[in-house]
């Protein structure tokens, strides 16, 4: 069970880190690395901020419900955290749109106005993968490591592949 995990996370560290690589292969220069760098960098810490604490904090839950009550229990709650979740991501997504740019230079300085489109690009996809994350969690209850890890490798290869493409 636990070794697909272990090889998941690494998976899930290449996706990260694959699009630096690609873009300092493709432009040939390190600039453009590093404008994507601090923006992405900035995107991650929403990513820390707000995904990783919902789901620490959905898996706790999650995990003592399904032993109590059954995975019926946790369908009903994941429906209800949902339900909240898709709206909140509206929100946040909107903010970013709208106040992406605003909140990036107060978070960095007007020295790093480059960043700002792939903060707000990124940082989209990051909450929105909250949501995805969350439907996902299911698979950890029923112990599909296996299942997890090819949806992993499966969204490293497609990144890699549209990395390429475009």
């Amino acid at each position: 069970f636990s070794v697909p995990l272990v090889a998941n996370e690494v998976t899930g560290s290449l996706l990260s880190l694959l699009d630096r690589v690609m873009l300092k292969h493709v432009l040939h220069d390190f600039a453009p690395v590093g404008v994507f760098a601090i923006g992405a960098g900035l995107a991650a810490t929403l990513n820390s901020v707000i995904n990783q604490t919902m789901s620490l904090a959905f898996t706790q839950v999650s995990v003592r419900q399904y032993a109590l009550d059954g995975a019926a229990a946790v369908v009903r709650t994941k429906r209800d955290t949902l339900r909240i979740m898709v709206y909140a991501c509206a929100l946040l997504v909107s903010g970013l749109a709208c106040a992406g740019r605003d909140f990036m230079v107060l978070l960095s300085g007007h020295d790093k106005g480059a960043s700002v489109p792939v903060f707000i690009m990124i940082g989209c996809c990051y909450v929105i993968y909250g949501l995805v994350d969350l439907c996902g969690s299911g698979l950890l209850l029923l112990q599909r490591s296996k299942t997890l890890l090819g949806l992993n490798i499966s969204a490293t290869l497609l990144n890699a592949g549209l990395n390429l493409l475009l």
